[in-house]
């Protein structure tokens, strides 16, 4: 009986925590049954900076983005990626009706003591309406080289490639930020 009785309170917990996750996930499915990327509230203009890197004054692809820690490059950005995107891996779906993939190349390179990691960088798609859009938003696999998670070592440095669903025909930019307290800095990726 206690054995049985540990089986049903372990499965209801199990399920308990499915509806809770299925609840709190903040994709929807299309008509195809593809998540669409979900898209953060739009950047409120007071929240962007001021001067060269600004969304007014963006700085161009290949501009080094200098934080305390991490400096970022974008490297390249390639719109309408999409068949470069699903010929990389065919686990990645197409993109949600509406959409299109881009690729975007980086560099990241550690400078501060210690031990780094290239996750504590990001580098999000800002739409032309001031929605935000990050890599997390689509589950895919990166053309080679993709970016990845690495570990850096002081003044060490990695390249690659990471894919987010963009609005077709959107013109936005890049929202790069070198560090987990840095500022963002936009980058125009045209």
């Amino acid at each position: 009986m206690g054995t049985a009785l540990a089986l049903i309170i372990l499965a209801l917990i199990i399920v308990g925590i499915v509806i809770a996750v299925a609840a709190t996930n903040p994709r929807t499915g299309d008509s195809a049954g593809v998540a669409t990327p979900a898209v953060a509230p739009a950047v409120s203009p007071s929240a962007r900076r001021v001067g060269a890197g600004s969304a007014a004054t963006p700085l161009p692809v290949g501009a080094d983005v200098v934080g305390e820690d991490y400096t970022v490059s974008v490297n390249g950005f390639e719109r309408d990626a999409t068949a470069t995107v699903l010929a990389a891996s065919p686990l990645n779906p197409p993109p949600p009706t509406g959409f299109e993939y881009a690729v975007v190349n980086l560099t990241v390179t550690y400078t501060g003591d210690g031990s780094g990691h290239s996750s504590f960088t990001a580098c999000q798609y800002i739409t032309d309406d001031g929605a935000v859009i990050t890599p997390v938003d689509t589950v895919t696999v990166a053309p080679e080289p993709a970016l990845g998670l690495r570990a850096l070592t002081p003044h060490a440095s990695v390249d690659g490639n990471i894919v987010v669903a963009i609005p077709d025909g959107d013109r936005g930019m890049l929202r790069v930020r070198p560090g987990t307290d840095a500022d963002h800095v936009y980058v125009e990726p045209d």
